[in-house]
């Protein structure tokens, strides 16, 4: 999702220990476990949970309250995404609700009836995505909604032109086609055995932090966005068998996919960007590193001794939280 980040929650340990390694204070890493304390372990469930039990998304409800998770104080939230025009949320039961305008099936509920179709509320029913499958994390972006199942499972849906839904196809030439209006059967191939611990869709792309601290992106590929070369072509519609290169060593904690660009904070705390920087959003000197893969890369000037412990993409922007 354009404008949020997401914490692998397995490569915390490294980056404990790179901070310690190198003289730096613990509050970096005090503020990543406090992220993930209060995002993850439910304690903002806990605090923000229904007064009532009565309070939930529906259509007939004058109030609409999640019952948690979605709250600012941390950092950062998977239960719920802002696209440009819709809106996704996880309930307390596992369900999956998704509202605004219905433009190629982002909220997998059916095609649209007319090009300006639009849900005004929270729908009365969940999506469908599976027999008892719940979801754990949301991403909606300009044409594409990606939800993280209870079982890893990664299932996307809405607008393929580019094969960012990761099911092996893609528009080709016909660019008003290929729109998967509710999430397909099977879920994304993300290689044998690997499941996703954090998702982020962007303009036309998606990426997704797997089980084993990789990193994979799929979809438009013109500036790089991907973080790898694909000659010739400017669109994957799966996730490459092999992931991107980070540098020597290094795994990605966290991942915000823009417009035409990707940012990734790193296993040490280091922060990358890359693919379109037109307008400065990779945070180098120049724009002179557009088109650059994040191994070839340094990463961004912080500041003397920083560290970043969250970021947040923008179509032409970029943001971070730093350790201090």
């Amino acid at each position: 999702m354009i404008g949020t980040v997401y914490i692998h929650l397995l490569a915390v340990s490294r980056f404990m220990k790179s901070s310690a390694s190198h003289g730096k204070t613990v509050k970096s890493a005090f503020l990543v476990i406090l992220m993930i304390i209060m995002t993850q372990v439910g304690y903002l469930d806990l605090i923000n949970s229904p007064r009532t039990g009565n309070d939930s998304f529906d259509e007939e409800s004058s109030v609409m309250e999640t019952g948690g998770s979605g709250s600012a104080v941390a950092y950062t939230s998977t239960k719920m995404s802002v696209g440009s025009h819709h809106t996704c949320a996880i309930l307390d039961d596992g369900g999956l609700k998704c509202w605004g305008e219905r433009y190629r099936g982002v909220l997998g509920d059916g095609p649209p009836s007319a090009w300006n179709d639009y849900q005004t509320v929270p729908p009365s029913v969940t999506i469908d995505l599976g027999a008892g499958r719940t979801a754990v994390a949301v991403s909606a972006s300009r044409s594409v909604t990606c939800a993280i199942l209870d079982n890893g499972e990664l299932k996307c849906w809405g607008w393929n032109h580019y094969g960012q839904l990761g099911n092996g196809h893609d528009g080709g030439t016909n660019a008003n086609c290929c729109a998967n209006y509710t999430p397909s059967a099977a879920a994304i191939d993300l290689g044998p055995g690997r499941t996703a611990v954090a998702v982020s869709t962007g303009g036309h792309h998606t990426c997704a932090i797997l089980d084993n601290s990789e990193l994979k992106c799929w979809g438009r590929n013109d500036y790089t966005q991907l973080g790898i070369i694909t000659p010739n072509v400017i669109k994957l519609n799966a996730p490459s068998s092999t992931a991107i290169d980070l540098g020597p060593g290094r795994t990605a904690i966290a991942i915000s996919a823009g417009d035409e660009h990707t940012c990734a904070i790193l296993d040490n705390g280091e922060l990358k960007c890359w693919g379109r920087d037109t307008a400065g959003q990779l945070g180098t000197p120049s724009t002179t590193s557009q088109g650059t893969i994040p191994s070839q890369l340094t990463a961004i000037d912080l500041g003397p001794g920083r560290t970043a412990v969250s970021v947040a993409t923008g179509p032409w922007n970029t943001c971070a939280i730093l350790d201090n």
